[in-house]
């Protein structure tokens, strides 16, 4: 003989702890979650010839718009690929994604990649990579600025935080480093 179920009273607990879990009652306190409403952003130097610095618009919503850009024209005709980490607040703001590759490396007809990470041991921390592919020669900033990358953030929390370049280098196409162009300035970021 087959035992008789009755579901129904214990599908009735069970619904019952799941409500209250997801309401807060139980003796937990609810607390709303952060709401960004806007980012307000604004880079402390324009970018002149031979140096590498930052875009941002001067204000957005929720999602904040980071574009990397080198100053020009350049002395150097043989750019092939551009590292740098960038460092900031990361309970203020959070990597997203990179939104694309811009025109820049790819203006000759080469392939072009964009490569992030941030490692969970410091992250604070964003390292990137935009390089040319295969055996294919470097290219040179012709016009006032050329944009290499855009990096897409999100406002996580309330605060102001800098984000500023370290271990930064452009390397041509036998990946020997080019000193002639020099990383420079930060952006101040204000999340409200």
């Amino acid at each position: 003989m087959t035992p008789t179920r009755h579901p129904g009273p214990a599908r009735r607990l069970a619904a019952g702890a799941l409500l209250a879990l997801l309401t807060g009652c139980g003796g937990g306190e609810k607390t709303a979650p952060t709401v960004v409403q806007a980012l307000l952003c604004q880079a402390d130097t324009p970018v002149a010839a031979n140096q590498v610095g930052f875009e941002c618009p001067a204000s957005s919503l929720g999602n904040l718009l980071i574009t990397v850009v080198i100053g020009g024209p350049s002395t150097a005709t043989d750019i092939y690929g551009v590292q740098f980490d960038l460092v900031f607040d990361s309970t203020v703001l959070a990597f997203q994604i990179e939104s694309g590759l811009q025109p820049f490396l790819e203006k000759e007809g080469g392939t072009a990649q964009v490569l992030t990470s941030i490692d969970g041991s410091d992250p604070d921390r964003l390292v990137a990579a935009i390089s040319l592919l295969g055996n294919v020669g470097g290219v040179q900033v012709t016009g006032s600025k050329e944009k290499v990358a855009g990096l897409l953030f999100r406002g996580l929390n309330p605060g102001t935080t800098t984000v500023r370049f370290e271990n930064g280098r452009l390397v041509d196409s036998a990946l020997n480093p080019i000193a002639s162009i020099a990383f420079t300035g930060t952006l101040v970021v204000d999340v409200q």
